[in-house]
């Protein structure tokens, strides 16, 4: 009879280690997918500041404005390498949090460094030809190392070569 009773403890012991294995996993994922929105939540702000920089400059196209749209660009870049080096130290690319976020969303992380592009074009036109700055900017592919890592780590070969090859054109290389 005590054998019978031990042995209903030790299934019993199992049952809950199993249950209490498969909330922690639960929790895991749900902490991760926090994770993720938390850093999304950062690079939207900083994108939001961009924006607001810019419609300032287009408002009153000033060194003064120029400056000020540079500055939030160098910030902005630095969100996204933030967002980046975060995603990739916590493996938080393969959660699906961070899939819905490549997949679902006009802001995926292609899709912002792509926008990044256009911008740091635009910059360095304006910088060399209606403001007559000279000096080279301070913001360059490495400033993303980690972004292209992420990158490299969540599109595919092609559409990888092809963000390269955009890079090599626009001058971020």
């Amino acid at each position: 009879m005590l054998s019978n009773i031990a042995g209903f403890a030790n299934i019993g012991s199992l049952i809950l280690a199993t249950i209490i294995a498969y909330i922690g996993v639960d929790q895991s994922r749900k902490r991760d997918t926090d994770k993720v929105y938390e850093y999304l939540e950062g690079l939207s702000n900083a994108k939001n500041h961009l924006e607001d920089k810019l419609s300032d400059l287009i408002e009153n196209q000033t060194l003064f404005y120029f400056n000020k749209f540079s500055s939030e660009f160098s910030s902005f870049v630095n969100s996204i390498e933030y967002f980046s080096s975060k995603i990739i130290n916590q493996k938080l690319y393969k959660t699906k949090a961070f899939k819905e976020f490549q997949g679902e969303s006009s802001y995926s992380l292609l899709e912002i460094v792509n926008n990044l592009l256009i911008l740091f074009e635009f910059i360095e036109e304006r910088r060399f030809r209606e403001y007559l700055i000279t000096g080279s900017n301070s913001t360059s592919r490495k400033n993303l190392r980690n972004t292209f890592v992420l990158l490299k780590e969540v599109l595919t070969v092609e559409e990888f070569e092809e963000l390269l090859k955009t890079c090599k054109e626009k001058g971020l290389y």
